[in-house]
C-alpha cells in the first residue's frame, strides 16, 4: 500500500518518498517477449503512482508508445473520434494492443527454435538460451523440457548429464 502511494516508513514510522522507476517506452517491436515486458512494466507503475483509473490508464500509457506503435495509437485514436472503434477500458486497450503487436503462434515458434536449439559452445550459453525459450511456453511439461534440453546437448554433455 505504501509503494501505491509513492510512500514508504522508515524504521521510525516517518515516511519516505520512494521513487518509481518510470516504464521503458515501447517502440512498435512485434515481439511477445518486449509486449508482455512492456504491459508488465506499465502496470508495475500503475501501482507504483496509484493509478487506478482506466482512463487514465490508457493515457499514461499512449505517452509510453513511440514510432511504430506511436503511429498505431495516432491511427487508432482517429478511429475512435470517428466512432469505428472503441476503447474504453483498460482490457480494451490490452486487447487492441495485443492484437496489433503480440506475434501468432509465439508458442508454436517458440517450440520449434526449442526442438532446434543445440549446444554449440560453452554449456552456460545453452543453458541460457534455453532457459529464454523457455519462459515463451509456459504450458511446456517437465518431461518434454527435459527431452528437449538433452537432446540440445553436444554428445559428451548428455553423456555427462546421464552419468
Amino acid at each position: 500500500m505504501a509503494v501505491g502511494n509513492g510512500v514508504a516508513s522508515t524504521s521510525n514510522n516517518t515516511p519516505t518518498k520512494v521513487k518509481v522507476p518510470q516504464p521503458t517506452p515501447f517502440v512498435g517491436k512485434r515481439e511477445a517477449r518486449a509486449v508482455d515486458n512492456f504491459l508488465w512494466e506499465i502496470e508495475q507503475y500503475f501501482k507504483g503512482v496509484g493509478i487506478n483509473d482506466d482512463e487514465k490508464k490508457i493515457s499514461t500509457t499512449t505517452l509510453y508508445l513511440k514510432d511504430t506503435a506511436a503511429l498505431w495509437w495516432r491511427r487508432k485514436s482517429k478511429e475512435i473520434k470517428q466512432g469505428t472503434c472503441t476503447i474504453t477500458t483498460w482490457a480494451d486497450f490490452i486487447k487492441e494492443f495485443k492484437l496489433q503487436f503480440y506475434p501468432e503462434n509465439t508458442q508454436y515458434e517458440a517450440r520449434i527454435r526449442l526442438r532446434s536449439l543445440k549446444q554449440k559452445g560453452i554449456i552456460k550459453d545453452y543453458i541460457d538460451e534455453f532457459t529464454t525459450l523457455m519462459l515463451e511456453i509456459p504450458d511446456i511439461t517437465p518431461g518434454e523440457a527435459l527431452a528437449n534440453f538433452m537432446d540440445g546437448l553436444q554428445y559428451w554433455a548428455k553423456n555427462e548429464v546421464e552419468r
